[in-house]
């Protein structure tokens, strides 16, 4: 996270990114920062998050990251049922993703 946001959208000039870090971002904010910069640098792409389900305090984030979609600009989607067992997640930031059941 000590990267500036010109070195940061260098790396992230991808379409894809994957996090799968501490997975508590209340004692460990990690990924609450990563996903704020995400936002702050105007990432377009899809960025998946693992363990969505896997204790409290990922449950607790997921459910902010859905409720703040709207004033964010994106679009969130629960694939645990195709994704790993203790949940994943995609925050579509491009617009472009349309999943069929």
């Amino acid at each position: 996270m000590k990267a500036s946001n010109d070195e940061l959208k260098q790396y992230l000039g991808t379409w894809f990114v994957m996090l799968d870090t501490f997975h508590q971002p209340d004692t460990v904010p990690f990924e609450r920062e990563f996903f704020q910069r995400m936002i702050d640098i105007g990432f377009k792409g899809i960025l998946a998050l693992d363990d969505i389900h896997l204790n409290s305090e990922m449950k607790k984030w997921w459910k902010e990251v859905q409720d703040g979609a709207e004033r964010g600009g994106y679009h969130t989607y629960d694939i645990s049922e195709i994704g790993h067992l203790t949940g994943t997640g995609l925050v579509d930031f491009s617009g472009k993703v349309s999943l069929k059941k």
